[in-house]
C-alpha cells in the first residue's frame, strides 16, 4: 500500500475521539480516510499513536472568604462567635449577614476545605499567670449537630499582638454552617483586633 503522509493529512476524517484520559491511535483505512481508534481494525494501518489532547473545562471555583473589620471584645472566661461583617469574595451566597454574621453556609453538599485566622491585641493585663491561654477553634452546626472540626491554642504573652490559624477539611451538607469560636482564660478582657484585616474565616467546595 503506497502512503503519503502529505495525502493522508488532506484526507483525514477524524472521528469522535475516546476517552480523553487514554491513549489514541491513528488508523488509516484502504481508500486514505484517517480516523482515531483505541486500537485499529484489522484491515486498517496504524500511523501514529499520541494522547489525546481533548481542552479540559475548567471547575468553576465554588467558595468565600470573609473579614472583620470591627474589633470584637472578648470577655474572659466566654465563648465569643466571631461576627464578620465584609466579603471578600462569595462566589455563591455563602454569607448572609441578614441572617447570621457569624456563619458561612454550604450552598451545595460535598468536601470543602475550611481555613480560619484570628488577631489579638493582647493589652497588659498584669496579673496574668503562666498558664493563661487564647483559643480558637472552628465549629460545624447542621440542624442536629455541632461539632468542632479543628482547634487550636497559645500560651498569653502580656502587652503583645498574637495571631492564630488553622484549617480543616470536611464534608458538608447544603445548609451545613461554619462559625470560628474564641475564648480565652487569662482573667481580664481581650480584644480580636480588625485593624490589620487578618480575623478571617474561609472555606472553598473542592467537589461532590
Amino acid at each position: 500500500m503506497r502512503c503519503a503522509t502529505g495525502l493522508l493529512l488532506a484526507l483525514v476524517t477524524v472521528a469522535a475521539l475516546p476517552d480523553p484520559a487514554r491513549a489514541i491511535v491513528l488508523c488509516a483505512k484502504k481508500k486514505g480516510a484517517v480516523v482515531a481508534r483505541e486500537a485499529c481494525k484489522p484491515k486498517e494501518t496504524a500511523i501514529d499513536v499520541t494522547p489525546t489532547t481533548l481542552p479540559v473545562t475548567p471547575q468553576p471555583a465554588v467558595g468565600a472568604r470573609v473579614i472583620t473589620t470591627i474589633d470584637v471584645s472578648v470577655p474572659y472566661n466566654t465563648v465569643v462567635d466571631v461576627p464578620f461583617n465584609e466579603a471578600v469574595f462569595d462566589t455563591d451566597g455563602f454569607f448572609k449577614p441578614a441572617i447570621s454574621n457569624t456563619a458561612l453556609v454550604a450552598s451545595r453538599p460535598g468536601v470543602y476545605t475550611i481555613s480560619a485566622s484570628v488577631e489579638w491585641n493582647r493589652v497588659t493585663l498584669g496579673s496574668v499567670g503562666p498558664a493563661a491561654r487564647t483559643f480558637v477553634t472552628i465549629e460545624q452546626r447542621t440542624p442536629t449537630l455541632r461539632q468542632t472540626l479543628a482547634a487550636v491554642n497559645s500560651p498569653y504573652q502580656d502587652g503583645q499582638f498574637g495571631s492564630q490559624s488553622l484549617s480543616a477539611v470536611a464534608r458538608l451538607d447544603a445548609g451545613d454552617s461554619i462559625r470560628v469560636r474564641v475564648y480565652q482564660d487569662t482573667g481580664g478582657t481581650l480584644t480580636v483586633w480588625a485593624t490589620d484585616r487578618f480575623t478571617s474565616l474561609a472555606m472553598v467546595w473542592n467537589g461532590p
